[in-house]
């Protein structure tokens, strides 16, 4: 809060900043029109700020004092992208904990209160000419080190005015930038978006504003689990990553590889390795098992791709489905209207509504009593079944918090992991992925994380043997062996947390999602793992994402 006040203490003497007219890169991705430059395919996402100076196992703010790379080499980063065959570049400016990468007038969080003096920035645009790389910087509308805004608040106006001074700070000080993204611009009121569009515009309408809730234009993945580098942190193998960026190639989507520079100020070289190994695979240009044609790709492949033998149609997705929220309009007395036709309505406790979701309307769910309650039925204990939704959240902890949950000793969860050392009894720590758990014990789990405040569409699928999970429209290993049916239980159906049983250990009882969640789907059968796949391109297309579920009148 104090990093606020001091900065807003300064706009108000704050003379209009004007635009630089030289340090053009002359490579814009885009103009006023919005629209990115095709060449744009692939590129690099370099996550780097206090919070990779982090202790293990330590949580709250890290002091801006701890910020002191020992071998800064921004050339090297710009480097990668360029031996990767990627095109552009993307730097967190300022990541969700509030740290600045640039000196910010009037701030206490940021590069100048740190050891470190150099100019990270600076330093990246530079280099990003000299390598031929579109520049780009990420900036975080949550804010740790000022306000709080995961799940329901929207930007008041004193952080909001923080927000501009320092967007404008970063166009006038960094000429050349071509790519903007935005983390969690969900935050922002309607009038608060517009605004920024127009402000950016303004600064230089050769730039590209991206964000994560207004129909996202942009796909990316983490080389790392997570996003910034960590002493104990694990890789993602570089063949779900390559599926990753087919899945976006396939969408007409660039697609940005996140890598995590280590506290020397480098990016450690086993992110290299997998780096170099996804840049292989995509040379080779053999599609992922199950996947078809992208619709475009940077490299021609050997051969033609072979696409499924029976394509997926919006009339295959709406067989079986006994359930499905969009949230695109605002509830009414807390009422959710089920668009499946078999009238499982929901009634929201605690939940807030978001105008600006993953497409349309999302609820908002908060940390504890935050939940959505559907009256049990038959329909509701299938024998088979797919559970889907699209979520976002960067939240994880401990607890096992639910996406949807019937579940006693019979019935069925889709469920965020948790777990963790500090719970005794459930070391094992899968916090930040996902599971589905049918029947008595057992789970398929999704081993990749979920929690980097994207969205992203999760699924879980029993066929009656096997439970199986998704992350985006692709599998998550092999599946698990069933442990049991989900059976018959007289529990009300739940979205958003534990609400049936009431005997749940690790403080799971009453504990929420804490997130956002869009296009909450059910099944009463097995997707297959093409429907999976289409669900996803369904949902990511606003002309036809409605047609694929709701049924015809």
């Amino acid at each position: 809060m104090k990093g606020i006040i001091a900065a807003v203490l300064l706009l108000l003497a704050w003379p209009a900043y004007s635009r630089a007219a030289d340090g053009d890169t002359g490579n814009a991705t885009a103009g006023s029109d919005g629209v990115l430059n095709p060449n744009l395919k692939f590129g690099l996402y370099i996550h780097f700020g206090v919070a990779t100076f982090a202790r293990p196992g330590e949580m709250g703010e890290v002091p801006a004092a701890r910020f002191a790379p020992t071998g800064m080499d921004v050339r090297s980063w710009v480097h990668a992208a360029k031996q990767a065959g990627m095109s552009f570049a993307i730097l967190t400016a300022k990541h969700i904990s509030g740290f600045c990468l640039w000196a910010s007038p009037g701030y206490d969080y940021d590069v100048a209160s740190s050891p470190y003096k150099g100019d990270i920035i600076a330093d990246f645009i530079v280099a990003c000419k000299a390598e031929d790389i579109v520049p780009g910087v990420h900036y975080s509308i949550p804010d740790a080190h000022n306000f709080t805004l995961r799940g329901r608040t929207v930007a008041p106006p004193l952080y909001f005015n923080l927000i501009k001074k320092q967007i404008t700070e970063l166009f006038t000080a960094y000429p050349g930038m071509r790519i903007m993204t935005f983390d969690g611009a969900g935050h922002l009121s309607p009038d608060q978006y517009n605004e920024l569009r127009v402000l950016i515009l303004q600064l230089d309408p050769q730039c590209m504003f991206l964000d994560s809730a207004h129909d996202p234009q942009l796909a990316s993945a983490s080389i790392i689990k997570g996003w910034m580098w960590s002493p104990q942190g694990e890789l993602n193998a570089a063949q779900q990553l390559y599926g990753q960026y087919y899945q976006a190639m396939a969408a007409g989507k660039p697609f940005a590889l996140g890598v995590g520079p280590d506290t020397t100020g480098v990016i450690p070289a086993d992110q290299m390795g997998t780096l170099m190994q996804v840049k292989d695979l995509i040379a080779q240009g053999e599609p992922p098992a199950g996947a078809g044609a992208p619709a475009t790709s940077p490299v021609a492949p050997a051969s033609a791709p072979s696409q499924p033998a029976t394509p997926v149609t919006p009339n295959d997705l709406k067989r079986g489905l006994i359930l499905y929220y969009n949230f695109d309009t605002k509830p009414v007395d807390g009422k959710i209207p089920d668009l499946s036709g078999q009238k499982n309505d929901g009634q929201a406790t605690g939940v807030d509504w978001v105008p600006n979701g993953h497409r349309g309307g999302s609820v908002s769910f908060g940390l504890n009593d935050s939940y959505i309650t559907v009256p049990n039925n038959d329909g509701l204990n299938p024998p088979r079944l797919t559970l889907a939704a699209w979520i976002k959240t960067s939240f994880k902890d401990p607890v096992w918090r639910r996406i949807f949950d019937k579940e006693t000793n019979t019935g069925y969860d889709l469920t965020m992991g948790g777990g963790g050392s500090d719970l005794p009894g459930n070391t094992r720590s899968f916090q930040g992925q996902f599971c589905l758990e049918v029947g008595q014990g057992g789970g398929a789990r999704s081993g990749v994380e979920v929690t980097d405040g994207r969205w992203h569409l999760v699924a879980g699928t029993f066929d009656g043997t096997k439970l199986q999970v998704y992350v985006d429209g692709l599998e998550c290993g092999k599946g698990a062996p069933a442990k049991g049916n989900p059976g018959v239980n007289a529990y009300d159906l739940t979205i958003g947390a534990n609400r049936s049983n009431p005997n749940a250990k690790f403080g799971e009882v009453g504990a929420s999602f804490n997130g956002s969640m869009d296009d909450v789907m059910m099944w009463n059968r097995a997707l297959s793992a093409d429907e999976v796949q289409a669900l996803y391109h369904f949902r990511r297309t606003p002309a036809d994402a409605d047609a694929a579920l709701v049924p015809a009148p």
